[in-house]
């Protein structure tokens, strides 16, 4: 199963995913929302996408013409056949930052969404590491606690259409 995703902050969730999560999934950094979608809805080349909502810009039209197959406070589905598009709403950062206040955490590295966005729209290594540290942070205490943050609940969403992908095949 591939993974597309547009940039590096979202390549930090892709990691939590495989190696905290235990998920299989190859990664494919599309290096954008457009490219995402296109590797993944229209092309083939991903199973499953991440992109943001980010709700000023109009979404590409193949993500508008996908059904909407289930919507959390943080998290839209979206399907064209055996394709799934992940849309973060609004953003990654203010996903994390939300499920961090959530479960009583405080970030070190923002305060707020968009000074979190400039810290991680590099590709610092060490900022990258900062964030996957605190991602893991999340998981780890969202699980504890039983409160569902955007990571648990992307991971609950990855592992279920793994698991449709595998009976799919399995009918074949």
């Amino acid at each position: 199963m591939v993974f597309a995703f547009e940039c590096f902050a979202d390549e930090d969730v892709w990691h939590i995913l495989t190696f905290e999560c235990g998920l299989p999934p190859k990664k494919l950094h599309s290096e954008s929302k457009g490219r995402v979608v296109a590797d993944t809805l229209k092309e083939g080349n991903a199973h499953l996408g991440l992109v943001d909502e980010e709700p000023c810009t109009a979404p590409p039209e193949s993500l508008r013409r996908a059904t909407r197959v289930e919507r959390t406070d943080d998290v839209e589905v979206r399907k064209i056949k055996d394709r799934h598009i992940l849309i973060l709403r609004p953003r990654l950062e203010e996903c994390f930052l939300a499920g961090m206040r959530r479960v009583g955490l405080e970030s070190q590295l923002a305060s707020e969404a968009g000074e979190l966005h400039r810290f991680l729209g590099t590709q610092n290594i060490r900022r990258h590491e900062q964030f996957r540290e605190e991602l893991t942070l999340l998981l780890r205490v969202s699980r504890r606690r039983r409160i569902r943050v955007f990571i648990s609940v992307l991971e609950d969403l990855v592992r279920k259409v793994m698991t449709e992908q595998a009976r799919d095949n399995n009918r074949l």
